[in-house]
């Protein structure tokens, strides 16, 4: 991706109106080791997150300009399941990013000494091309 492109799509996230851009992002890795488990972040909403952990919903604020990305308030909802011990790490990693960086089909959120990669199904990424 040019430089100047993708310096356009980091600033115009938050105001995008583009919801296809913006939401059903799927966790991939954490520090390039693959999860066993699966997670979705969107950004459909200016200013704020939302998603499917392992368990719940949940959702957040989100301060600061891009790169700058700080998830605050994390909230979710409380249902039990057998994945509760991953998801309790999901939302810590998510409650440490300090950056975002994005790709045409790729999310990096990073913070807390720790990468985040998530990735826009294929069907999706071939929609936004």
């Amino acid at each position: 991706m040019k430089p100047m492109l993708f310096a356009a799509l980091l600033f115009a996230l938050p105001a995008c109106a583009d919801d296809a851009a913006r939401a059903g992002w799927v966790l991939i890795s954490v520090d390039g080791i693959a999860v066993d488990y699966a997670a979705t972040l969107d950004l459909d909403q200016p200013g704020r997150i939302s998603g499917q952990g392992p368990c719940n919903r949940y959702f957040a604020q989100v301060e600061g300009n891009l790169p700058e990305f700080r998830p605050v308030a994390l909230g979710s909802t409380k249902m039990a399941c057998e994945a509760l011990a991953a998801e309790s790490g999901y939302f810590a990693l998510l409650a440490a990013v300090e950056t975002a960086e994005i790709g045409s089909d790729e999310l990096h959120l990073r913070g807390g000494g720790h990468d985040l990669l998530f990735q826009m199904p294929t069907d999706q990424a071939a929609a936004n091309r």
